[in-house]
């Protein structure tokens, strides 16, 4: 059985993980979360 979830990000939430991202002074956990996020978006 495969669960597969939708993830549908607002424009603020997109915006919010853009400046994660692009911002080098967070842990690789956090950058490697908010790419995920905005690659499943």
């Amino acid at each position: 059985m495969v669960i597969r979830y939708t993830i549908k990000l607002t424009k603020s939430e997109v915006e919010e993980l853009q400046v994660i991202i692009n911002k080098g002074s967070h842990t690789s956990q956090t950058f490697r979360a908010a790419y995920t996020l905005l690659n499943c978006d």
